[in-house]
């Protein structure tokens, strides 16, 4: 496998057009996994966990982080910063944390591609978001 830096500067070096293309396959095959995994039969909420945990790492969220949730569903500015703010908190990484090791590594792969989507398309990995995705991997 490789290095955690050699993840994060491959992803690095991906168009937005392929970012963007990776996290709409991702959410599609998402969903109707946490669907199926969930009591209410919503595994929207799931995805949004993960989404919202990456993008607050850095307890910020960049013009291009904002581009790429509206790109991808519709969002406007206000839920994007909504969704970030409602997960700049201990509890939802450590629930996504919780999620993620709850799931085989198939959909780990596909969880994590779909993070490291929202985290590089604005070509930086913060220090935090770096973080962020350690502690997924631990």
């Amino acid at each position: 496998m490789p290095s955690i830096n050699e993840i994060f500067a491959s992803y690095k070096e991906l168009e937005y057009a392929e970012l963007l293309k990776r996290a709409k396959n991702d959410y599609n095959l998402l969903v109707p996994i946490f669907s199926s995994m969930a009591k209410d039969k919503n595994g929207l909420p799931y995805v949004l966990i993960f989404i919202g945990s990456a993008l607050a790492a850095d307890r910020r969220l960049s013009p291009l982080e904002c581009k790429f949730l509206n790109d991808l569903f519709g969002t406007l500015p206000d839920d994007a910063e909504k969704l970030v703010k409602k997960h700049m908190c201990n509890r939802a990484a450590d629930l996504a944390d919780k999620v993620f090791d709850s799931c085989n590594e198939g959909l780990k792969e596909v969880l994590l591609d779909f993070c490291l989507c929202f985290l590089a398309v604005d070509e930086n990995f913060a220090p935090e978001e770096r973080s962020f995705v350690a502690r997924l991997l631990a």
